[in-house]
């Protein structure tokens, strides 16, 4: 049996990664190895996973463990492609107890591989592990249904429900940004203004001391820079930050750049224009501006709006404007035409896409009910389905892909 060790920095940029195969600064992996990205889902109690692949045409069975933690962990393995892999895994406890375990067999073919799912299930208890392997599809969102405000994490069918910034500390944390890779995310926090941290857990980063609360975060495309709005009651503005914490720099001086006292829900699209709305102080919604990331070509788009949403390939925005009776989801192409609204009833808003584009995710309030619950539905506003349900606020989604 052969124990994979992790990869050193220099043959993997995550040093979470395990391989099979020898790697220098000058060997490339060879044609027909196959990459498999790797996602848990699992009870708090469980530490770690072990999978023991085992195959004809591999001499030795080999082992790689996988940290979890605060019950989710994220890897990249590597193995030989080819058919009849077994796959035996086994969770365990901070003792060292096996806690959960499943087996299945599968291809991998060379390159990247199709999503699958394994499921362990539990010795003890009712609560199974999840595992992917590919990428895998989640919704982040704030909700204050811990009691405080914390950001939470969802499947996009209503499963695997769980807090992401789970913590001790009473303060209120919110408007998730997770990085293009999906791994890390960038949020804020009252007591103590942006911040960061990897997904699957771990201490948390400053980022930004002056950063403020409740009206968003964004990540440039290549991952270089995160955009945010500084701390005010009115009269905030949008800075820049590197994900170190350092090169902070204006990037919209609200009441200079724009006539608006306040600059919020920034969002960056893939060819680097940033979206976001110039709000009067005291009112709800304002002017749509976009904004290259230089500060240059400044230009005011649509009025009403209230938060803005960029598809992922940069083509289409999601919008919640007003209607003249209440706030509702609209799309519009990224030149300002074919303005659609998509819902109707009741108050929806916060909406963002799906990596594929074909559906939008948003939060909705009805009338008479207390709370606010998240919803999907097709990107023509065909087809909406309730993901979230309770008497607490879920707002602000973000879908992701993990790879």
């Amino acid at each position: 049996m052969t124990v994979s060790p992790r990869r050193s920095a220099v043959c993997m940029a995550t040093a979470a990664a395990l391989s099979l195969l020898a790697c220098s600064d000058s060997q490339r992996p060879p044609m027909n190895t196959a990459y498999v990205s790797l996602h848990v889902l699992a009870p708090p109690y469980v530490a770690r996973i072990a999978l023991v692949v085992r195959a004809a045409d591999i001499a030795d069975s080999i082992v790689f463990n996988v940290p979890v933690v605060s019950g989710t962990a994220y890897d990249t393995i590597e193995l030989r492609a080819g058919s009849g892999r077994q796959i035996s895994a086994k969770a365990f406890d901070e003792a060292n107890a096996v806690t959960h375990q499943a087996d299945t067999t599968i291809t991998l073919l060379p390159g990247m591989n199709p999503t699958l799912r394994l499921v362990l299930q539990p010795l003890v208890g009712t609560l199974p592990v999840e595992i992917t392997f590919g990428s895998v599809d989640m919704i982040l969102f704030e909700s204050s249904r811990s009691g405080r405000q914390a950001i939470w994490r969802v499947n996009p069918d209503g499963t695997g429900l769980r807090m992401v910034t789970a913590d001790t500390v009473a303060v209120h944390e919110g408007t998730p940004a997770p990085s293009p890779d999906g791994r890390t995310v960038a949020f804020y926090r009252d007591d103590a203004g942006t911040w960061r941290m990897n997904l699957a857990g771990g201490a948390r980063i400053l980022l930004a001391s002056n950063g403020g609360a409740g009206a968003g975060t964004t990540w440039s495309p290549d991952g270089s820079e995160i955009l945010y709005q500084s701390v005010a009651d009115c009269g905030e503005d949008l800075y820049g930050v590197k994900p170190d914490g350092s090169g902070q720099r204006v990037v919209v001086d609200a009441g200079v750049d724009i006539a608006e006292q306040t600059a919020q829900h920034p969002s960056w699209s893939v060819g680097g224009k940033i979206a976001f709305v110039g709000r009067t102080c005291n009112t709800a919604s304002g002017t749509l501006y976009y904004v290259n990331r230089d500060r240059t070509a400044l230009t005011s788009v649509l009025s009403n709006v209230a938060y803005a949403r960029w598809s992922a390939d940069g083509s289409r925005l999601a919008l919640q404007r007003w209607d003249g009776a209440n706030y509702q989801v609209w799309t519009m192409l990224a030149d300002g035409s074919e303005l659609t609204q998509l819902t109707s009833e009741e108050n929806n808003g916060a909406p963002t896409w799906s990596p594929d584009g074909a559906e939008i995710a948003f939060s909705r309030t009805v009338a008479g009910v207390t709370g606010c619950t998240l919803w999907r539905m097709n990107a023509d506003g065909s087809g909406p389905q309730q993901i979230t349900t309770g008497t607490s606020c879920d707002t602000k989604p973000v879908w992701i892909r993990v790879q």
